[in-house]
């Protein structure tokens, strides 16, 4: 119950501050709390009571409906067309992911469309899209004057397509700010790579090929 825009009820009191709610909060207990405020001449009357009943269980069952429609709409427990729907929204279809791995992609979407472009939150989205990746050695990101940004990717990019990635870094990034991604889509073992250290390594599956044996060596990165 409101009076002049205020709520004067004390459950509201709680919950409720400068007339916006602090969150929203899934009552419970409308049967209980409807029954125990029944004024005393009516708490004897079993009809009375069972037609309030009926009326406060219709109230409880609506509003479990819509919390429960409310938690499986939530990013973080959605499913399936619940998921395909979030992802229409953020304007992110599924490029053919599987649930868990299409709610980072949405995350990341997320954060891309939040992105003012400083090279942290391009960072912070990668992170994210390559499963939280904690190794500063895993990405690198360089300003540089004459070709603007530079990442370089040396984890795997896993199921994601590689230009998804680079699109996801361009709507994110800085406009008018160049942008260059640098990775592979191979496993690390088999990416192009030097010796360590000043002597070769003979028979290095990773290394140049040679002349013997044209096909092997190491695969290049891509640019994008």
């Amino acid at each position: 119950m409101a009076e002049f825009g205020l709520y004067t009820d004390p459950y509201y009191q709680d919950v409720v501050e400068d007339n916006l709610p602090k969150q929203i909060v899934h009552k419970t207990d409308h049967t209980q709390e409807g029954l125990a405020r029944l004024i005393h001449q009516y708490a004897d009357k079993p009809r009375i009571k069972l037609l309030l009943q009926i009326y406060l269980d219709q109230i409880q069952t609506c509003e479990n409906a819509i919390f429960s429609l409310i938690d499986n709409a939530n990013l973080d427990n959605a499913t399936g067309w619940l998921l395909a729907a979030l992802g229409k929204i953020l304007v992110q279809p599924n490029p053919g992911l599987s649930d868990a791995n299409y709610r980072t992609l949405l995350r990341a979407r997320v954060k891309v469309l939040r992105s003012d472009g400083k090279p942290e939150e391009l960072l912070t989205i990668l992170r994210l899209i390559l499963n939280d990746v904690p190794e500063d050695a895993d990405i690198e990101i360089n300003e540089f004057t004459t070709i603007g940004l530079l990442i370089k990717i040396r984890s795997s990019l896993g199921s994601l397509d590689s230009d998804l990635v680079a699109s996801l870094l361009r709507d994110a990034h800085a406009g008018g700010v160049p942008l260059q991604v640098i990775f592979s889509s191979e496993a690390t073992s088999t990416r192009f790579s030097f010796a360590p250290g000043a002597t070769s390594v003979t028979g290095s599956a990773t290394g140049f090929a040679s002349a013997v044996t044209p096909g092997t060596g190491g695969v290049l990165s891509s640019v994008r």
